[in-house]
């Protein structure tokens, strides 16, 4: 390793997901620096592409285990000749600015909408803690202008922040299909973690409202684990919805959709949105919550609802079922948008951030 600048990744846990994910992804790409990472919870969804990798795990709870996660780091720490910590997440975010000595350059990623009606509503403490630790020698990077904007209105944060946005794997574009025509059996897929802000519970309620001839022509796969499991098979039971077939965790995933004819998005908030962006590099059209930052991301390439409102998209279901849409044309486009967050690209761009 000598030569190799050393960074140190913080992260909330290794759970799968999208920052989980795109942090695995750069760690297991970028060779021109030395990777350590820190993940506050246990657990590790990523035991293949991190094989290797010096990676510690703390026990951290909620905000009572700040104090004792910042001990823990500093300990950790002082274990290497440390050039850069870049932090991603909340809790990472805030324990990073409390263990970052000033020689150390500080990169704080996020990864999501947090605060406010528009994103996910964090707590007024969470703001202020954010608030009183940010400095602006801290350079912060967002993965949409959307993420960008609600610190800059939230917490004040105008200089040294960029749009960074997420890169997906290349193997959704190896596996990229043009969108055939419908069949007799139409397809659906989800991907996400099982929480109440994917707002899968509008989808179910979205294909109870189908009629007879769509609802038996239809199936649903949702791909994903969390708490939420009970709830959404309790919410499919209590429809008398059988058409939901809840997969669990796919690490393979992007040989998995080719087999689907449309991707659906329900989420309340979101800060990037990948798996519609992995979807649509796939190939596959998609019917997307119309949250801003969705729009931004997916750059009006998708079909857009009101995820508070199952009618209306009951109503765009049975319109792509009835070929309404011209479902080449939108995954002809979506693909060639996609193309835009390509692993290359983010990767020449964290290069400069990072110095190299």
């Amino acid at each position: 390793m000598e030569g190799k600048r050393t960074v140190v990744h913080i992260i909330d846990g290794l759970a799968r997901g999208g920052a989980e994910t795109l942090l695995a992804g750069v760690v297991s790409s970028l060779h021109d620096v030395r990777h350590v990472i820190i993940s506050l919870k246990k657990g590790n969804d990523f035991e293949i592409e991190l094989k290797g990798i010096d990676i510690w795990f703390l026990d951290f709870k909620w905000f009572h285990s700040i104090p004792s996660a910042v001990f823990a780091i500093k300990k950790i720490l002082r274990k290497y000749k440390v050039d850069i910590i870049h932090s991603h997440l909340f809790f990472s975010v805030i324990i990073s600015r409390l263990v970052c000595s000033n020689k150390v350059v500080l990169i704080n990623s996020y990864h999501a909408v947090l605060y406010g009606k528009e994103g996910a509503d964090y707590p007024i403490h969470a703001r202020l803690l954010d608030r009183i630790t940010y400095n602006e020698r801290i350079i912060t990077l967002c993965v949409s202008n959307g993420v960008r904007m609600n610190l800059g209105k939230y917490i004040g944060i105008r200089n040294n922040i960029y749009v960074l946005y997420n890169f997906i794997a290349d193997s959704f574009f190896n596996n990229y299909r043009l969108q055939p025509n419908l069949n007799s059996h139409i397809k659906v897929v989800c991907v996400g973690n099982l929480k109440p802000d994917k707002n899968y519970q509008i989808i179910i309620k979205a294909i109870s409202l189908l009629s007879s001839h769509v609802k038996n022509r239809i199936s649903l796969d949702i791909f994903g684990q969390g708490g939420e499991l009970t709830n959404l098979h309790n919410k499919c039971k209590e429809l008398e919805i059988n058409n939901i077939h809840f997969k669990g965790i796919e690490p393979n995933i992007a040989n998995k959709l080719p087999k689907y004819d449309f991707y659906i998005l329900s989420s309340r908030s979101e800060g990037f949105g990948l798996a519609v962006i992995e979807a649509m590099a796939i190939g596959l059209p998609a019917l997307v919550s119309n949250l801003p930052v969705l729009r931004e991301v997916t750059n009006e390439k998708a079909i857009y609802f009101n995820h508070e409102n199952a009618e209306e998209l009951a109503s765009l279901i049975e319109e792509f079922s009835s070929g309404k849409f011209d479902l080449q044309s939108i995954s002809y486009q979506g693909h060639l948008h996609a193309s835009n967050f390509t692993k290359r690209n983010y990767l020449k761009e964290l290069m400069r951030y990072y110095q190299i």
